[in-house]
Order: structure tokens, then sequence, then C-alpha cells
């Protein structure tokens, strides 16, 4: 979380979670961001992530959005285990 705020940008995870679940899964991994619930998938709809594994949620993806919005870089999983690295992100980044 450090290098991020060193880079001076936020990390926001979505999730289709309700309230309750995001709160209890950012509890439960100590996670430094916030985590935001999507129930209804609308925000995951949009970033076209939703059931792109068949699995009922969104798939791992990472966006870099920058000041005015608009997406700078992507990255959409392949599968669950199909995650960019920390240091790959901020690469990105800089």
């Amino acid at each position: 979380m450090s290098e991020f705020q060193e880079e001076n940008t936020s990390l926001i995870a979505i999730s289709k979670d309700t309230f309750e679940q995001a709160q209890l899964v950012k509890l439960i991994t100590q996670a430094e961001y916030m985590i935001l619930p999507d129930p209804e998938a609308n925000v995951l709809k949009e970033y076209g992530v939703f059931d792109l594994l068949g699995d009922g949620v969104a798939a791992p993806s990472v966006f870099i959005i920058n000041p005015d919005m608009t997406i700078y870089w992507s990255y959409i999983s392949k599968d669950i285990r199909d995650r960019p690295t920390t240091d790959e992100i901020l690469q990105k980044i800089n």
C-alpha cells in the first residue's frame, strides 16, 4: 500500500458482495483500501468484467484510471490465478 501512496495513487476494490459482506472481507483480509459493494454487478458489467469466467462474479481485473476518469491501462484475467504483480502495476503507473 505504501508504494501506491508514494505514487499518489488510490486503490479501490469493487466486488459483487453486499455492503456487509464487503466489510467482512475487508476485516478478514485486513485490506488497507476501500472495498465497494456492487451486489447488482452494475459497475462490474459497465467495465465488462462480470461473469467472464462463467462463475457469476467479476474476473480479477485491474484498471488504472486517470484523474480525468479515462482508463489509462487495464488487465483482465483469463483465469482466477492470472493476476498482475504489484511491481507490474507500479511500472504502469510510473
